[in-house]
């Protein structure tokens, strides 16, 4: 719900004043329009590992990635609403990526120009033999990730 607060104001042309006035006032609120919450937001994992590894979502297991997977989602509509501690754990059980999501987290406006805003959260984790992501909300992220870091003992091991 839009609510602009307005004060009294005595015009002497009303039907001139009353436009202007109006103008006014919608062009102060369009700027602080509140972005709508995302109930049950769109879950997503990049699994650029070899192996596979399972979204966690409060605690509880609710898919699996194959390892090397393309970019897919996960459909959260059974899931209770926000907030959730999201990770990406390995076959033992090793979190590798994790995010705590918010309602404020994942939101959705549209401005009065038909633009959208859209506003998520993710989480990257890389690894010498690839790079888990897991996002929450709106669009996976993109762009060029960093540079793998060097080769580490265990930090492969499923």
């Amino acid at each position: 719900m839009l609510v602009c607060l307005t004060t009294r104001m005595q015009v002497r042309r009303p039907l001139l004043g009353c436009c202007a006035w109006i103008a006014l006032v919608l062009a102060a609120c369009d700027a602080s329009i509140p972005a709508d919450t995302v109930v049950h937001p769109a879950i997503g994992i990049l699994n650029g590992t070899p192996f596979p590894v399972t979204l966690v979502i409060d605690g509880t297991p609710v898919a699996d990635f194959d390892a090397g997977g393309p970019l897919r989602s996960f459909d959260p509509e059974a899931l209770p609403t926000l907030p959730w501690d999201v990770e990406a754990r390995s076959p033992s059980g090793r979190v590798l990526s994790s995010v705590h999501v918010t309602p404020a987290d994942v939101t959705q406006a549209i401005a009065s120009d038909g633009t959208t805003s859209i506003r998520s959260v993710f989480d990257r984790t890389d690894l010498s033999c690839g790079s888990v992501t897991i996002w929450v909300g709106g669009l996976p992220p993109s762009g060029p990730g960093p540079v793998p870091p060097p080769p580490s003992p265990d930090d492969c091991a499923p």
